[in-house]
């Protein structure tokens, strides 16, 4: 997923992160060592580049709703501030 994100290939990219998200909702003990929050943070991007603002601003919210706070929640925080003028548009 990572790759095909830094390839700009988007879509490819968001489908794998939401694999990956499902697998791991599936095989916590197997994907334990992929967290969870830093997977979502890049699946909301390959959204954003996609320009699918609504469904990134979504995910990037529930994110800030998450009790550990951590590099990606405050990542997703500061882009969850960035698209609020563009949503309430």
């Amino acid at each position: 997923a990572w790759l095909q994100y830094l390839q700009k290939d988007y879509v490819t990219a968001e489908k794998s992160f939401f694999q990956i998200l499902e697998l791991k909702k599936n095989k916590p003990r197997l994907w334990s060592d992929h967290k969870e929050d830093k997977i979502s943070y890049w699946a909301a991007m390959a959204l954003l580049r996609q320009n699918k603002k609504s469904e990134a601003f979504e995910l990037f919210t529930k994110m800030t709703h998450d009790e550990s706070v951590g590099y990606y929640s405050v990542a997703a925080y500061q882009r969850v501030q960035q698209l609020s003028p563009q949503m309430s548009k």
